[in-house]
């Protein structure tokens, strides 16, 4: 009971954010509506440099753990001899 409860009540809030960005987007002009769209778009090309900076910088750190680990783990030729 108390999931339905919970399912119902996020429903009922998607609906009315649903409604309230329908109300904003019919209040708009054409030309509003197309900046706000260029807004966003830029936004999202922001937001997919920053991933894509976050995603090289976590590829180098673990490609210099992995070359140190090896390091480790294989011994040197020269001290078995």
């Amino acid at each position: 009971m108390e999931i339905n409860k919970e399912l119902s009540a996020s429903k009922k809030k998607r609906e009315e954010e649903r409604k309230k960005t329908e109300a904003y987007n019919n209040a708009l002009t054409s030309d509003e509506r197309k900046n706000a769209k260029i807004k966003k778009i830029k936004e999202e090309i922001q937001a997919i440099g920053a991933k894509k900076r976050g995603t090289i910088k976590v590829y180098q750190e673990f490609k210099k753990f992995l070359q140190q680990f090896l390091i480790k783990i294989t011994p040197n030729e020269n001290e078995g001899k």
